[in-house]
């Protein structure tokens, strides 16, 4: 399938979750080292933003700026929509000037440096597939 994607349309980046490829301890290292998919193809690899914890923020945030009405009228929704738009603009310039930035807890910041140091090790072939998936699914650890 991926393969007909690719040709269909070759514009469109690939990519799979961090939750099913830490999920994935059956996947041999024959897989993950194979010729037909490296694992930038089929996971989160080396991915700062894994998750779609980001999207989810948004849209409770935009939540909360409609009052938390579910069935928000077309006029509201369009009004808010288009101040969310006016918002976003803002925010590409801003993050383009360097001048606002993603804010990460303490915690996952730790976190995302043991994963990049795991798949450095990976990379380096100090570390081995199956070892790689291990530490991924046991919390990052050995």
């Amino acid at each position: 399938m991926w393969a007909a994607l690719r040709t269909v349309m070759p514009q469109v980046k690939l990519q799979g979750c961090v939750f099913h490829w830490t999920q994935a301890e059956y996947v041999t290292g024959n897989w993950m080292s194979g010729t037909i998919w490296s694992p930038v193809d089929w996971t989160v690899f080396k991915k700062a933003v894994r998750t779609n914890n980001d999207i989810e923020g948004w849209h409770h945030s935009l939540n909360r700026r409609a009052c938390g009405r579910g069935q928000l009228p077309l006029y509201l929704l369009l009004q808010l929509l288009y101040k969310e738009a006016k918002l976003t603009a803002l925010q590409i310039r801003l993050v383009s000037d360097r001048k606002l930035k993603r804010i990460q807890r303490r915690k996952y910041r730790d976190l995302q440096t043991k994963l990049f140091d795991l798949w450095d090790q990976y990379e380096a072939n100090e570390r081995s597939a199956k070892r790689l998936l291990k530490a991924c699914t046991e919390g990052l650890g050995g």
